[in-house]
């Protein structure tokens, strides 16, 4: 008679397709965090987003406002240019809070809908041009 490990075998097999089956849900949900593959992030800021179940949503919710308000062709290459400043603006970022209300703001900007976040901190807001600072940003509004 085949022995066939009984009631020990079923416990390993229902373990071992317990086991595959969470590891197939947790790679679903990073491959659709932020709305940039998180298994190739490289730079802290999108370490931060994938690690941030409220970030990689607002990063989304950027992401469509972003190509929403590009559809408007007549606006189309100065709100690409702010995009630029802003992401390096929100590339200072030191923590999370300060990068959630960054992408608030933004996406607030985008839409034109009131802004209901609090006030950026200092460190969060791009630097006013200074020629002598190549390293400074000019303020960009894409929506005047």
């Amino acid at each position: 008679m085949r022995e066939d490990g009984g009631m020990n075998g079923y416990i390993k097999r229902s373990a071992w397709i317990a086991a595959t089956l969470l590891g197939w849900v947790v790679l679903s949900l990073t491959a659709h965090a932020a709305s940039f593959d998180c298994a190739k992030s490289l730079t802290q800021i999108e370490k931060f987003i994938c690690a941030d179940a409220a970030l990689s949503k607002l990063d989304e919710e950027l992401n469509a406002a972003y190509k929403t308000a590009l559809r408007d062709g007549k606006r189309a290459d100065a709100i690409k240019q702010a995009q630029k400043q802003w992401i390096w603006g929100r590339n200072g970022c030191p923590t999370s809070d300060c990068l959630k209300k960054t992408y608030q703001a933004r996406i607030h900007e985008l839409t034109g809908t009131p802004d209901e976040a609090e006030v950026l901190p200092q460190s969060a807001q791009p630097k006013e041009e200074n020629v002598d600072n190549p390293t400074t940003v000019k303020k960009v509004s894409a929506l005047s």
